[in-house]
């Protein structure tokens, strides 16, 4: 069975992000791009592209423990892993059969 991620040509990849009671919606509306850039570059950095993020929202999932003092948030990113170029010495012989398989040429 293929896995969805593979048929759909993303993967979800989720952040998650604790911040104290007192800290208001207005507050994380207003600081979302910098919880953004911080989660991209992470994701940059581990070799993803970003195809779509969403603003962050309240995590209330029950599996999750967060202290009572404190609220959760998640970011929600559709990335896909870049392509990395593989360099192999193939045998003479074996050219014809790598290249039928879609491996190309130096």
């Amino acid at each position: 069975m293929l896995d969805k991620s593979i048929i759909q040509g993303y993967t979800p990849e989720t952040a998650v992000f604790q911040v104290p009671m007192s800290v208001s919606e207005e507050r994380i509306h207003f600081d979302r791009d910098r919880y953004k850039r911080k989660f991209g570059h992470d994701l940059e950095s581990r070799g993803f592209t970003i195809l779509a993020m969403s603003e962050p929202h309240r995590d209330n999932r029950p599996h999750v423990q967060c202290p009572p003092d404190r609220k959760q948030y998640a970011i929600l990113a559709l990335v896909r892993r870049r392509p990395v170029t593989q360099i192999i010495d193939v045998p003479d012989s074996l050219v014809p059969q790598m290249l039928a398989l879609g491996l190309k040429e130096k």
